[in-house]
């Protein structure tokens, strides 16, 4: 009876370790996978930014007056308006 118990432990124990790892290699994965969508939402917003900044040196360079306006939403969002003056 006893060496089937053991057989039994270490299946067991075999099992909760493969389900242990696995687990662990899924949670790996999704900082991976987080880590990539990060790099690029950080690379989106730098080209945003500059695509804006661009957009606003040239309306500048034509005399266009212009007025930015950034408006806080919820301390992480920014959102920006940009009116036409006269």
């Amino acid at each position: 009876m006893n060496i089937f118990k053991d057989i039994w432990r270490k299946i067991e124990f075999k099992w909760k370790l493969y389900k242990y790892k696995r687990s662990l290699m899924k949670f790996l994965k999704a900082i991976k996978d987080f880590q990539k969508m990060s790099e690029k939402y950080n690379k989106i917003t730098y080209e945003y930014e500059k695509a804006s900044k661009e957009f606003i040196d040239y309306l500048r360079r034509k005399n266009i007056q212009v007025e930015v306006e950034v408006q806080y939403v919820d301390q992480a969002q920014e959102n920006e308006d940009i009116r036409y003056i006269g």
